[in-house]
């Protein structure tokens, strides 16, 4: 019995998964595959607590995406630093400044 409900789910899904791809042209296994592979490339981009977090962060960005690349240039300037008596200061730690993104939810 189990198995013959297990089969039954298993022919729903295909149903409903053609079903959603011939209404919106879009396949739902695709979808869930590019949300994970979307999850992995801008979690570290947008969760960081401190300016050593985030030139880390932007130093993995350049190394992977390029010197000139649009991404890191618009989400990840780089971060002002100034001299003090005291060593340099940033601006991220300066301001106390800290990004944490929520789940990702791809439609």
């Amino acid at each position: 019995m189990e198995n013959n409900i297990a089969k039954h789910q298993a022919e729903l899904n295909e149903q409903k998964n053609a079903s959603v791809k011939q209404a919106t042209g879009l396949d739902p296994l695709m979808i869930e595959t590019d949300t994970e592979s979307a999850k992995s490339f801008f979690e570290p981009a947008f969760n960081w607590k401190s300016a050593e977090d985030y030139d880390k962060v932007r130093d993995q960005y350049i190394e992977s995406l390029g010197e000139d690349n649009s991404f890191t240039e618009t989400y990840l300037p780089p971060d002002t630093k100034i001299d003090t008596n005291d060593g340099p200061l940033s601006y991220i730690d300066f301001k106390g400044l800290q990004v944490t993104m929520g789940d990702m939810y791809i439609r």
